[in-house]
This record gives C-alpha cells, sequence and structure tokens, in this order.
C-alpha cells in the first residue's frame, strides 16, 4: 500500500502511524524529505476535502513539514 492512501484511507491511527514512519524516514534519510513533503501535502488536500482532517493529524502533517531535515 503507498503511503499517500495509508494517509488518506486509513483510520486516524493508521494515518498518525503513517507520519510517524514517514518522520522517521525522513530524520534517517533527509534525501527522502521532498518526496515526503509532497506526499503530506496531497494528503492534507484530501482530509479537507473528504472532511477527515483532525486536529491530531493536522499537528503531526504540520510537524513533518517544519522539520529542519
Amino acid at each position: 500500500m503507498d503511503a499517500l492512501r495509508l494517509l488518506s484511507e486509513g483510520d486516524e491511527m493508521v494515518r498518525l502511524g503513517a507520519l510517524a514512519v514517514l518522520e522517521e524516514l525522513c530524520r534517517t534519510d533527509p534525501a527522502l524529505t521532498p518526496g515526503a513533503v509532497a506526499v503530506v501535502r496531497a494528503a492534507m488536500a484530501v482530509w479537507e476535502e473528504t472532511g477527515s482532517r483532525t486536529g491530531r493529524l493536522d499537528a503531526a502533517a504540520k510537524r513533518l513539514l517544519a522539520a529542519p531535515w
């Protein structure tokens, strides 16, 4: 299953887990950050469209987007 699907279709806990994995991957290999940022932004757009955005998801996504890698 691809990252965008996990971030878009899973329940909140699956989405939070996927964000945590992406964050750790970016921390381990900063070269992955541009792709992860694109996926997270796309997922946030889906959350907005579908009304599935939550405060915890938003906070986790913004933390990844703001990371200094």
